[in-house]
């Protein structure tokens, strides 16, 4: 979130998602070389036009234009469509197994348009940058115009503060996300990484919903100005509890119909991840209520330099504790690691709203 004296450059740090480029993983399933350097082109205009669309998104919030940031939100939508929609060259559908690590970064439209795209012809993990590159820019360039950015102008300052909180703590997110993953696949453990995406696949539905959730609550916690307010606490308490109490019923539910699910879906190999699915159900879904509502709270009131705190913390504390557990876990190894580290992420919101948020304001 920007600061509302800068809120009118917030598309400024676009400029500044150049190392998503040197960062970027070059892509296996390339035929040729100029196939290769167009998905990383692909890649970089994604990642440039998802940081000014977010960054309008939190002006037009800073300037309580709510309803114009859920309008901005349905055009990039629209955006996409239309232009996927006019692509020619008719394939059969690819496999969506290159979708995989880019479908938490894109919405069910921006998914189901990454999908139209494959159906084309294109290449499944160039038509999922193309789906959010497109919808993301037409977005962004909208949250400008209509919160009354000053277009063609930069503010290198300001670009480089809203950078120097937001860059960082999207990368800590992701990490905190992927870390998992990423030692499995760098260890050669493959089999592990097809269990842990499997059991995750089951869970995510909560965790989605939640994070639709926030889109809504994003704007009421915008509204309620600086931390502090007795009954602004309590209603988070409130809100925190009645998820809760879905995620309960949710993971009930995978407790008791999770082992079949992943038999009859995904095939008899992977009964053996029930265990894992089971620790997962018990854990995750309850860590992910307590994460996705304080984050959204503290981005709605502002609170970057915090949340980036927190999950630094989180990951000095959590990766070297989950790391011990991967390597003494008995066969369980995978999902606690990344279990731990959910904790260790919603330990400290928990600890950050009830110290900061609940603490006594004087005047």
């Amino acid at each position: 979130m920007v600061a509302p004296g800068h809120a009118r450059h917030g598309g400024s740090p676009a400029s500044c998602s150049c190392p998503l480029l040197r960062a970027s993983r070059w892509p296996h399933d390339s035929r040729s070389t100029r196939s290769g350097w167009s998905t990383l082109l692909w890649l970089f205009l994604a990642g440039a036009a998802s940081v000014l669309y977010w960054s309008s998104e939190a002006e037009l919030h800073c300037a309580s234009r709510h309803r114009t940031a859920f309008g901005v939100t349905a055009l990039a939508s629209l955006a996409s469509l239309a232009s996927l929609a006019s692509l020619a060259s008719l394939a059969s559908l690819a496999s969506l197994a290159s979708l995989a690590s880019l479908a938490s970064l894109a919405s069910l439209v921006m998914l189901v348009c990454a999908v139209l795209a494959m159906h084309l012809g294109v290449e499944p993990a160039t038509a999922a940058l193309l789906a959010i590159a497109v919808s993301a820019l037409v977005g962004g360039v909208a949250g400008q115009r209509v919160g009354g950015a000053r277009s063609g102008r930069l503010d290198l300052a300001a670009a480089l503060r809203h950078a120097r909180i937001g860059v960082p703590s999207a990368a800590a997110l992701w990490l905190a996300a992927n870390a998992t993953v990423l030692l499995l696949a760098h260890k050669g453990r493959l089999d592990d990484v097809a269990g842990l995406r499997v059991v995750l696949a089951v869970l995510i539905p909560i965790n989605q919903v939640l994070i639709g959730l926030s889109s809504f609550l994003l704007p009421r916690f915008a509204r309620q100005g600086s931390a502090g307010s007795a009954p602004a606490s309590r209603s988070v308490v409130h809100m925190i509890v009645f998820c809760a109490i879905a995620a309960l019923l949710f993971s009930g539910a995978v407790l008791l119909y999770g082992g079949p699910l992943l038999g009859r879906v995904y095939g008899s190999d992977y009964v053996r991840f029930s265990g894992w699915l089971s620790l997962g159900a018990c854990v995750l879904p309850m860590c992910w209520v307590v994460i996705t509502l304080l984050r959204t709270r503290l981005r709605g009131l502002g609170g970057g330099a915090r949340l980036l705190r927190i999950y630094g913390v989180s990951l000095a504390i959590g990766l070297p504790l989950s790391f011990v557990l991967l390597e003494s876990g008995r066969g369980m190894g995978p999902i606690l690691w990344f279990a731990s580290l959910q904790l260790c992420i919603a330990a400290l919101f928990l600890v950050c709203f009830l110290r900061k948020d609940n603490a006594p304001h004087v005047g």
